[in-house]
């Protein structure tokens, strides 16, 4: 007997930040606070999520980039059939990619050493995992930032199934869609939703 699996991809398109824009995310050390800030003040926009609590591969994070989303979740026949689908998501992101991924109500690792170098391989620079990864210092060697709820050990493959890349998801309280622009530290990250007009977060920052 097989379970069907009904994954649905839908690739996501780098959204450009402009070069002025750009330039001072990467430069203040402090944005993802001042724009989780600004946007809840002055535009009652909630999209912030603190990542202190969350076990991660650096110790210094600052980056910026288009979010894809992924949700997994448990599959109802156990089998060693790879269902995580890590190909899938390396094929689905643009370069520089955060790729936020919801594994809540999943038993073992989602993201581990061969899964990095694929998902790194297709463009991703970092995961953020609500859920568990493992084989660290692969991970590290991929190039890939982690940060996730735990570490540990478990593999996930034989209970675990990807069943939407490149769609939204709910994050820690939070609405995460795919084409948002992320800003992230070791803390937390921000995103600005791509329906913001550019001109609207110049404002913000003034």
């Amino acid at each position: 007997m097989t379970e069907p699996w009904d994954l649905v991809v839908t690739p996501v398109a780098a959204r450009d930040v402009p070069a002025d824009l750009l330039e001072r995310f990467r430069a203040q050390a402090d944005i993802v606070e001042e724009l989780s800030d600004r946007l809840r003040a002055k535009l009652g926009i909630e999209s912030s999520v603190d990542l202190g609590p969350f076990a991660a591969n650096r110790a210094s994070i600052h980056h910026v980039g288009t979010v894809v989303t992924v949700r997994y979740a448990p599959k109802t026949i156990v089998t060693n059939e790879q269902r995580l689908a890590h190909e899938r998501i390396a094929g689905a992101v643009p370069p520089g990619a955060i790729v936020v991924t919801d594994a809540r109500g999943t038993s073992g690792s989602v993201l581990g050493g061969n899964a990095a170098v694929t998902i790194a391989g297709g463009g991703a620079a970092v995961a953020i995992v609500d859920g568990l990864a493992r084989d660290i210092p692969e991970v590290d060697a991929a190039g890939l930032i982690v940060l996730a709820t735990t570490f540990g050990i478990q593999t996930g493959r034989p209970t675990i199934q990807a069943v939407e890349i490149g769609g939204r998801i709910t994050f820690r309280e939070r609405i995460v869609c795919s084409g948002d622009v992320g800003l992230v530290n070791r803390h937390g990250f921000v995103t600005i939703p791509a329906w913001l007009p550019w001109d609207d977060v110049r404002a913000l920052l003034d």
